[in-house]
């Protein structure tokens, strides 16, 4: 894209591709958190904004394929927003921090620093599992959590 040109419907088009790709990755690993979907909304909206200036200064074909693939983008963030709906109680936020931590671990685990260090990356290892063992049951339940699903 050229300078300038980031709110006009080309680039609306490759930003739904973007968004499409990041929920299916967020569908597919089942590791997301609030803030995450609250972004992918936010931005969903300003395609939206994109999409009504654009009616008339493009081809409405183009106009009906951005439509088109907001509402695909959304169905995905519905879909994850209910399943992350499920949580009650205190447990929105105890995932959120698991999420957080998870991810710190994983951040870590690729950081030059600690790649030499095979003993550090043993010892991060077994953390990581319990971590994912506990997300995988706060949203499956215990009985996927005992099956393995997830590791």
């Amino acid at each position: 894209m050229t300078i300038g040109r980031n709110n006009e419907a080309p680039a609306a088009y490759a930003l739904t591709s973007t968004i499409k790709r990041l929920l299916d990755h967020l569908t597919e690993v089942d590791l997301y958190s609030e803030k995450d979907l609250t972004h992918c909304s936010h931005t969903l909206a300003k395609l939206r904004e994109i999409v009504k200036t654009a009616e008339p200064h493009y081809s409405p074909k183009l106009v009906t394929l951005l439509s088109n693939r907001i509402e695909l983008c959304q169905a995905s963030l519905t879909n994850l927003q209910n399943r992350l709906d499920r949580l009650g109680g205190d447990l929105p936020t105890i995932h959120e921090k698991l999420i957080s931590i998870l991810r710190s671990i994983s951040l870590a685990n690729t950081k030059a620093k600690v790649r030499p260090r095979k003993k550090n990356l043993l010892s991060v290892m077994p953390v990581r599992k319990l971590l994912t063992w506990l997300i995988v049951f706060l949203y499956r339940g215990p009985k996927a959590a005992s099956s393995g699903e997830g590791s």
